[in-house]
């Protein structure tokens, strides 16, 4: 899970500089056109390649467009302008500490202040890296340490073949890390003497072994301490209710993403039934729909290929 975390996070950057990218090449052609078109001339050619741009910027982000009166095109991204004109305003990379790791996040060069991001591919890669697999982690994280702390708690209260008692079964501290105790001096592993199932010692009492497989019919608190209050959980019943519930969000999503790119299919049609036609509102709001829908597309496609990843791993 945190490799896949980490890759979203490079995604993100890979796409920041795509940004940029497009961005600058709108600022370009916005400056060729509109000395071309001053002078009387047509520039069709320019402004499809410069649609073209547009199009590829709104699938990676969600942005806003506005043609003025000399030709140009202004791009948006939350109400500020990343084109005006000629100028390009570039975004950049702000790296901070994050649950345990380094992530990018996206700033206006200018000043620093944070760049709205809120669909798109790059807002369904940083909704995977911040939410989807964080709480994921965080939840399996809250397994492994009630886990490891029950076990332990009561492993360490009995006593082995070799009569030693007070040795843990699992080490670690969460998801990433747990295992079982492989110590030299107290470990398991290749000694299966050390293993307490016994209350008292005596060969053939069990009922410390007894005891931890009861553990998954009860609920225990965070330290090992069976519970039954709103911070404890069962075990057995919160991993199957984290399993399901992240198989529904795949579900949903898969529903979602074919319902958006349905929607991104009309508007593209409609789009090419009105093409070579005058630029007129009705137009424009296509387009405009067009474009949000792209990256309502983009931005589920994202999210649905991140899921199906972590699926692929659960299975």
């Amino acid at each position: 899970l945190k490799d896949i975390r980490k890759t979203a996070n490079d995604y993100i950057n890979d796409r920041l500089e795509m940004i940029n990218q497009k961005a600058s090449q709108i600022a370009n052609y916005n400056a060729k056109i509109q000395i071309i078109e001053s002078s009387g001339q047509e520039a069709s050619n320019l402004r499809d390649k410069r649609d073209m741009f547009l199009d590829e910027l709104s699938k990676l982000i969600n942005i806003s467009t506005i043609e003025r009166d000399n030709g140009t095109i202004a791009v948006f991204i939350g109400g500020r302008a990343i084109v005006e004109d000629n100028i390009f305003n570039p975004i950049k990379a702000n790296n901070i500490s994050l649950g345990g790791m380094v992530v990018t996040n996206l700033v206006w060069a200018e000043d620093f202040s944070k760049v709205e991001v809120n669909n798109g591919e790059i807002a369904g890669l940083i909704q995977t890296r911040d939410e989807t697999i964080s709480n994921l982690i965080g939840k399996f994280d809250q397994l492994s340490q009630t886990l490891i702390n029950s076990v332990n708690k009561i492993h360490n209260s009995g006593f082995g073949l070799d009569g030693i008692s007070g040795r843990d079964f699992f080490s670690g501290t969460g998801a990433s890390d747990i295992k079982v105790n492989d110590d030299a001096t107290t470990g398991m592993i290749g000694h299966p003497e050390r293993i307490a199932a016994s209350q008292n010692g005596e060969v053939g009492n069990n009922q410390i072994a007894l005891d931890i497989a009861k553990l998954s019919d009860v609920r225990v608190a965070l330290d090992g301490t069976i519970i039954d209050n709103v911070n404890s959980i069962n075990i057995s019943k919160f991993y199957s209710e984290t399993v399901n519930s992240f198989g529904t969000d795949v579900k949903l999503s898969n529903m979602m993403l074919e319902s958006v790119q349905m929607i991104v299919s009309d508007l593209e049609e409609r789009k090419e039934s009105v093409s070579g036609v005058s630029l007129d509102e009705e137009m424009t709001e296509l387009i405009r729909l067009q474009k949000a829908y792209e990256s309502a597309a983009k931005y589920m496609s994202v999210i649905n290929e991140m899921l199906d990843t972590l699926m692929q791993i659960g299975g």
